[in-house]
Order: C-alpha cells, then structure tokens, then sequence
C-alpha cells in the first residue's frame, strides 16, 4: 500500500469504522477501478464522491470531517510515513 492509501486508511480508522476501514477503501477502490497499491492525487476526486454518498451510512456527522481530511490529501497533504 502505497502513501497516500495508508494516510487514507489512517484517516477512515480513526473513526468508528475502525478495521473495518480497510473493507470499506478496498471496496471503493475495486468499484472504481483503482488499485489501493497505486492509488494516486488525482483518483482522490472520484473516491471522495463515492465516500460523501456511503460514509453517512456509518459514521453519520464525522463524514464531513473526513471528507476534509480526504480533500487536503488530495492537495498534497501526504506524508509519507
């Protein structure tokens, strides 16, 4: 798993979602077509826009905290850890 994915599974585990965050950004990525070992900035866009419509399902009102934090990394908010 690349950077920019682990910011990404770190950043879903930190909410109640847990370890379940890896099922979750696994799927997504399958259903869009990207490769969670190269996910790059630029897939972020089509991520967010599937996660803003299902996260609610699970994490109610922490969604939009986590669309922010998405949204940075898709800036160039990465670090490589």
């Amino acid at each position: 798993m690349n950077a920019l994915a682990r910011q990404m599974l770190k950043i879903l585990e930190d909410t109640p979602l847990k370890s379940m965050s890896i099922h979750l950004l696994n799927k997504q990525c399958e259903e869009t077509g990207l490769d969670i070992e190269m996910v790059k900035a630029e897939d972020l866009a089509v991520l967010i826009s599937r996660l803003e419509k299902i996260l609610p399902f699970f994490i109610g009102g922490r969604t939009n905290m986590v669309i922010e934090q998405f949204r940075n990394l898709e800036k160039g908010g990465i670090r490589d850890e």
